[in-house]
């Protein structure tokens, strides 16, 4: 086991060694930081928004300052990066809806977990409720499984009895980090502050190292090293050993990162700054404060800044630590942005998806994305075609030309309640492979969705309303309702049609839930009809068709007639049709 202090230890749970220099560094900088002795381009860059809220609201951005001298490099990529006169048109080769699910894999519910899953060659690697899963690409079929030890096993693999005392029920430690992939190796980190070096084949461990806290979710590939944090401490680590090249503190304890421009690492940490770190040595390079309050999403690099969005304010930071813009949104941002080509795109959690310049945060005035409830998950565009996931565990495809959703599907775990998947939604990036979609579900459910897939199932109903062959009070109003799901391909909302005692009605559907529902405020005595067709978005079509009655005889539900007590059932039996 690699020792991260730069020689082994006697007691490798116990690095003194290294806990003692990282509590050195972090006193030294907090010490020059207090100074300003380090002279960090926070000195020089614009006062930090209050509450995570910029100077300006609106759309209209706020520029930064003029540049001071310290801040030279900052102007000429401010020069050099003006936005286009024209947006770029967007790729039209990739993924083109509508979709079917290819396979879905369970894994049992975690709805805070953020990590996207990663693919590689003909395997998906995927960080979930604790454990690393490798699955096959094409089937979905899990080739191995992964679960962190307890320090008490570690130091006792070789003696099961006392490690089964010793360990108990007790719950034992998580992966915590997203998977990454170097080589013939794939490395996650865990909330015990252990680093994992595991055979991409077969899972088995090549070697393990301790950090000085729990890992930061986003291990990066820099060049030929891992670069990760574990609290306020950065690490450059060797990935074929384990071993660190070099150690590093932040000024405080990090919470996402690094992103990296190519010469400095990025983190996001705890109490709302972003500190730069030099990538080659590991010395700290700056420190600017960017959010207080509102809880940031992940960072991002798109033209050499560090994107942070937070509440429903977006920022930019230059390089050199100074904001180089930031931007209000309409809606508060519901998940990490996305860049593609020349344009920053911005999921918000009023269901719309907003283009912007990445190098200004002006608006591209196209026509907004929209879906049918809350983006939140980071989107996927690819061929004219921007993938977006919601709180109400929808997937949706929508064409960025028109804005308008062209698919639309309910990612529903096998035997899942629809309001249970509703509750979970879907939090993770969207990831496309090899043709296909790769969609993570709070609920535990990866779906992989691709245009190939068959689906020749219709859709199918249920939650019948009046129930079938039931009576009615002609008294009151009538609520005709039914829920229709589709497994494959989803259901097509525009094919939905209902027919009331043969007389097509309009019917007000939500994708959302399934549910279609018309209230009528009066229906005469007699039989009703309903009947009830819906089309998947391969044209699969299914129906379904009940009567009901309607009498005056019928008294309506917890109506007490005079003299008597209690009340009549509002309902009573009929002949089925």
């Amino acid at each position: 086991m690699a020792i991260l202090c730069g020689r082994r230890c006697v007691r490798p749970a116990v690095c003194l060694r290294a806990r003692a220099r990282g509590a050195l560094w972090v006193a030294l900088v907090t010490a020059l930081v207090g100074a300003g002795s380090l002279g960090w381009a926070e000195e020089t860059a614009p006062a930090p928004p209050e509450a995570g809220k910029p100077s300006s609201p609106g759309l209209n951005t706020t520029a930064a300052p003029s540049p001071s001298s310290q801040e030279a490099v900052a102007g000429e990529e401010s020069q050099r990066e003006s936005p286009p006169a024209q947006p770029a048109s967007p790729p039209q080769a990739g993924i083109k809806p509508p979709l079917s699910v290819l396979w879905t894999f369970s894994m049992g519910a975690d709805p805070g977990s953020l990590l996207a899953p990663v693919v590689k060659g003909d395997r998906v690697f995927i960080s979930h409720d604790g454990k690393l899963r490798c699955l096959e690409l094409q089937t979905g079929a899990e080739k191995w499984k992964f679960e962190p030890k307890s320090e008490e096993e570690e130091e006792q693999v070789e003696q099961t009895k006392e490690t089964e005392t010793t360990t108990g029920s007790k719950q034992g430690p998580r992966v915590s980090t997203a998977p990454l992939v170097v080589g013939d190796l794939v490395i996650v980190g865990a909330d015990n502050s252990q680093l994992y070096g595991l055979n991409v084949s077969d899972g088995k461990q090549a070697w393990m190292a301790r950090c000085g806290g729990p890992i930061v979710p986003s291990p990066l590939l820099y060049g030929d090293l891992v670069m990760l944090a574990a609290q306020e401490m950065v690490y450059a680590i060797d990935p074929a050993t384990g071993k660190p090249v070099w150690v590093s503190a932040l000024a405080s304890v990090a919470s996402w990162g690094p992103v990296s421009d190519g010469a400095n690492l990025y983190f996001l940490c705890q109490d709302g700054s972003v500190q730069a770190v030099d990538a080659e040595r590991g010395r700290l390079r700056w420190r600017s404060q960017a959010f207080s309050g509102a809880r940031p999403r992940p960072p991002m690099m798109a033209e050499h800044r560090v994107l942070l969005a937070s509440g429903s304010t977006l920022m930019a930071v230059a390089r050199t630590g100074a904001r180089s813009w930031a931007a209000e949104m309409p809606a508060a941002i519901g998940a990490q942005p996305t860049v593609n080509g020349n344009t920053l795109y911005v999921p918000c959690v009023d269901g719309t998806v907003l283009a912007l310049y990445p190098s200004s945060g002006r608006d591209l005035h196209r026509k907004p994305v929209k879906v049918g409830s809350a983006a939140t998950a980071a989107p996927l565009v690819t061929g004219g075609v921007v993938f977006v996931g919601t709180a109400g565990a929808l997937l949706y495809a929508a064409d960025l030309a028109s804005g308008e959703a062209t698919w639309g599907y309910r990612c529903r775990g096998p035997d899942q309640p629809l309001g249970v998947a509703a509750e979970l939604g879907i939090y993770a990036p969207i990831v496309e492979a090899d043709g296909a979609i790769l969609c993570l579900t709070g609920g535990g459910d990866l779906f992989c969705f691709s245009s190939s897939a068959r689906d020749s199932v219709a859709p199918r109903f249920s939650d019948l309303q009046p129930e079938p062959a039931s009576a009615l009070p002609s008294k009151q109003a009538v609520a005709i309702k039914f829920v229709v799901v589709d497994d494959g391909s989803g259901v097509d909302p525009r094919s939905v049609a209902l027919i009331v005692d043969g007389n097509p009605t309009r019917v007000a559907f939500d994708p959302s839930d399934g549910v279609g529902e018309i209230t009528f405020p009066y229906l005469p005595d007699g039989s009703h009809v309903v009947k009830v067709t819906a089309k998947d978005y391969r044209g699969n079509e299914g129906s379904v068709e009940w009567s009901f009655l309607t009498d005056k005889s019928v008294v309506p539900e917890a109506e007490t007639r005079p003299g008597a007590v209690g009340t009549q059932p509002a309902r009573r039996t009929v002949g089925a049709r």
